[in-house]
């Protein structure tokens, strides 16, 4: 009889037994108390089955809850019979002294449920065989093939059928150790068991004379992977063809996918493998590839995707747990089998197929020496790119995906490890490598030549035309370009006076604005380097409810702000901690009265205090870790929190030396549109404005969604002082990106004297009501002299401009 036809049958006398029974219950009305009670236990029975047919863990014992005898019994006979008959179907061998153990209350009913089951055994034999039938062999011509730690590989002869195979033997120095001898049996059981192309078939196990194990299984002609990876990369470092480098390459990647299936169902049958590596997987002359060596398997059941199978779990009846020791080879354990874990998963075998790749991808081991088990602990290995700079990026992904130290890291199944490697070989994306747009163009162009073909004839029709218009267009320019020398004669002195002038004081106007800045950074870091400030710091840092250093820190602020001259026309100083929380301002109350309520406040996100270049968004700061910046800063313009003013803030780290990290931050603050009392003396008809080019962020909306980017913000002009406007102020995108570009030709022109800072003649006043008319307008980066590249960027520009009178000679068209 078949296994699945007697399957079948014994699932008919699971249901002709439910039936039997029911229907004497049924007959019995002096056992039965009601009808009802015979429907709750017949559906209870269905709901327990249902739970089991579904994978679902079910007990007995939940399902007892509650129930009152005779029902109880009744319900107790009809679920141990679906479970005993349920555990059977999976090849599990449940004993009947665990149900004893399980429902001593109940020893009546566990005994008829044994005999029960007894009797249906019986009724499932087809026929009965009085004697055990033994097939038996006649092994001769033993020839050494190979040896391993545990037990030594011939080639023999069976005489009867006339084949040839493979008998391994113990090693004579450990047969008679209790512990070899059980996990020999084991491998031999667990390898008998696994019924998969990548397992060799088992033929028989026996013993000799003197009390030897062996076991016969089938002789494999061919070579390890470990040789045959050794074999590529000495013709490699031979100067082979490239495509039968990459021929035997592939057909190695390939190789590798084998063997991931292979583990893929040993994991399915519940045993993991715990010693996979190249020695201990065979190449067969034919195609064949073969894990052998399962001394070491561990049964650990099957839980989650594993469970989910149509495999039935493989549970070894050789002693399994004597096999629960820290074993395998140290350069392909995985971390957790290195650090001596016993309660070990699939993803530990994952690793060492990882381990295993790494080998086939560079040639070399990932771990050695002496240290090298620490080195598997810590995931301390050299990238497959750093050892072979011809790994692909994408199996360098897979490898160390696989190789993951964390078992949750690592790919879920072997499955999902040998679908990547063949998405490689069939040029598909693999889900641990996200491809640069370039490598996805690449592919599409090898899937669809013909349009890629066309698409390539196109572009070189329009390289010709390029061409062709880039050669009329240089004639043009030409041309125009002698036109234009040819009218430069024609220029009034007043026209290039005036032009010469906006330079001049735009470079003036920058330079002054730099030396004030940089005076505010020099009064802030001379203050910050007060040792007792430091003191009061560290204090507040250390215990951030000390209310009396945070008072001692505000009396010191306010005497150091009071000692500054009136022309450092700031809003405010403030002080902050390694956190970010503002414990000191200066001044402290407001005209009314009352304290400041930024007091206290957590500001890390601000940009004053890290100094990023704009403010965090505050609903993510706190995930960002935000801590104080490193060197003396401008920020971008912001809102103040007090009073809802626009404000910009310098800022200063504070420590007790340039070595030490920062332990807070100091700052002033100046309100927009009057930064710094900007007065430079111009020329009559010249206008100065100060234009942040850095984006920063406000909890305002304005009118024009694109402004929220705040790129081209005015700080200063001085019709901007005496208007309000819900709409800020903004030079256009084209001026920003002007003046953006020019940053490093301004510090090359600077050294060499030549000036070209001149805006495009298209600019108008941004603020100005009258926008008509012709302007005049150059441009300087704001930079600090006295700092050096690029701690002297301020991220700010000067722009001087003059509007032309109708008597003003322009350029010529």
């Amino acid at each position: 009889m078949t296994t699945a036809a007697m399957y079948w049958y014994g699932f008919a006398n699971v249901l002709r037994f439910r039936r039997k029974t029911m229907s004497e219950i049924r007959e019995s009305a002096t056992d039965l108390p009601s009808a009802p009670s015979f429907f709750q236990v017949d559906a209870a029975c269905d709901r327990f089955q249902a739970e089991c047919e579904a994978g679902r863990e079910a007990k007995i014992e939940d399902y007892l809850a509650g129930w009152e005898e005779p029902e109880r019994s009744r319900l107790l006979y009809e679920l141990i019979n679906l479970e005993i008959r349920h555990r059977q179907q999976h090849g599990e061998r449940p004993s009947l002294d665990e149900y004893r153990t399980r429902f001593a209350d109940s020893p009546r009913v566990v005994q008829e449920v044994g005999q029960q089951v007894a009797d249906d055994q019986d009724r499932t034999c087809l026929f009965e065989v009085q004697d055990t039938l033994t097939m038996a062999a006649e092994l001769t011509d033993f020839r050494h093939h190979a040896e391993g730690g545990l037990g030594v590989v011939y080639a023999a002869e069976d005489r009867r059928l006339k084949r040839n195979l493979a008998v391994k033997f113990i090693h004579d120095r450990v047969v008679h150790d209790p512990a070899s001898r059980t996990r020999f049996l084991l491998e031999a059981e667990v390898t008998s068991r696994l019924e998969h192309p990548g397992v060799v078939p088992m033929y028989g196990v026996g013993q000799t004379k003197d009390g030897r194990p062996f076991y016969a299984m089938r002789f494999i002609e061919g070579e390890t992977l470990d040789a045959a990876i050794q074999r590529h990369y000495d013709r490699t470092r031979g100067n082979a063809d490239r495509s039968d480098r990459e021929r035997q390459f592939n057909e190695l990647l390939l190789r590798f996918v084998a063997v991931c299936q292979t583990i893929a169902y040993a994991h399915n049958r519940g045993i993991i493998h715990r010693d996979i590596k190249p020695v201990n997987i065979l190449l067969g002359r034919y195609g064949q590839t073969i894990v052998v060596d399962w001394g070491l398997a561990l049964p650990v059941g099957r839980q989650g995707v594993f469970k989910d199978s149509e495999e039935r779990t493989l549970m070894p009846s050789s002693g399994s747990d004597s096999n629960r020791v820290a074993a395998g080879t140290p350069v392909f354990m995985s971390p957790e089998q290195a650090s001596g874990s016993l309660d070990l998963s699939p993803a530990s075998d994952i690793y060492s197929l990882g381990v295993t790749l790494y080998r086939i991808l560079t040639g070399q081991l990932p771990f050695g020496g002496r240290d090298c088990l620490n080195r598997v602990r810590c995931g301390d290995f050299a990238r497959p790119t750093q050892v072979n700079r011809r790994v692909s990026r994408a199996l360098e992904a897979v490898c160390l995906k696989a190789m993951s130290r964390l078992p949750q890291d690592r790919y879920p199944t072997a499955m999902e490890l040998a679908k990547d490697i063949e998405n490689y070989l069939a040029d598909l994306p693999v889900s641990a490598y996200r491809e640069p747009p370039a490598r996805k163009l690449a592919r599409w162009a090898r899937r669809h030549r013909a349009w890629a073909q066309t698409l390539c004839a196109g572009l070189l029709l329009l390289t010709v035309v390029g061409i062709v218009g880039a050669a009329w267009l240089a004639r043009q320019a030409h041309l125009e370009s002698q036109l234009r020398a040819e009218s430069e004669t024609a220029r009034q002195s007043e026209y290039e006076l005036r032009k010469q002038g906006l330079q001049v004081s735009a470079q003036f106007a920058a330079r002054t604005l730099g030396n004030q800045i940089d005076l505010c950074w020099r009064i802030l870091e001379k203050e910050a380097g007060d040792p007792r400030m430091h003191q009061y710091l560290e204090t507040v840092n250390a215990d951030p409810h000390d209310e009396a250093t945070w008072q001692e820190l505000q009396q010191w602020l306010d005497q150091r702000r009071e000692q500054h001259p009136p022309d450092v026309a700031c809003r405010c100083w403030f002080i902050q901690t390694r956190q970010g929380i503002q414990v000191a301002r200066s001044p402290e109350y407001e005209e009314s009265g009352a304290r400041f309520s930024s007091l206290g406040v957590n500001f890390s996100y601000r940009d004053y205090f890290h100094g990023a270049g704009r403010d965090d968004d505050e609903s993510v700061a706190s995930r960002l870790a935000r801590t104080p910046l490193r060197q003396v800063h401008n920020s971008t313009a912001m809102e103040s929190t007090n009073e809802g003013d626009l404000i910009v803030a310098f800022s200063v780290p504070i420590r007790r030396d340039d070595h030490e990290e920062p332990i807070g931050v100091l700052a002033m603050t100046i309100l927009l549109g009057r930064f710094a009392d900007l007065q430079v003396n111009l020329p009559a008809g010249q206008k100065v404005l100060l234009v942040e080019t850095r984006q920063y962020y406000l909890k305002r909306e304005y009118p024009e969604p694109h402004r929220v980017r705040g790129e081209g913000l005015i700080l200063h002009h001085e019709d901007f002082i005496n208007r309000k406007e819900e709409r800020l102020p903004h030079v256009s995108d084209e001026v920003v990106w002007f003046m953006r570009r020019a940053v490093g030709q301004h510090r090359t022109n600077a050294t060499t004297g030549s000036l070209d800072n001149l805006l495009p003649e298209d600019y108008r006043d941004p603020v100005a009501r009258d926008r008509s008319g012709r302007w005049l307008a150059a441009y300087a980066p704001v930079l600090v002299s006295s700092r050096i590249e690029p701690q002297d960027e301020t991220g700010w520009f000067v722009i001087v401009q003059q509007q032309q009178q109708a008597s003003t000679v322009t350029l010529p068209e």
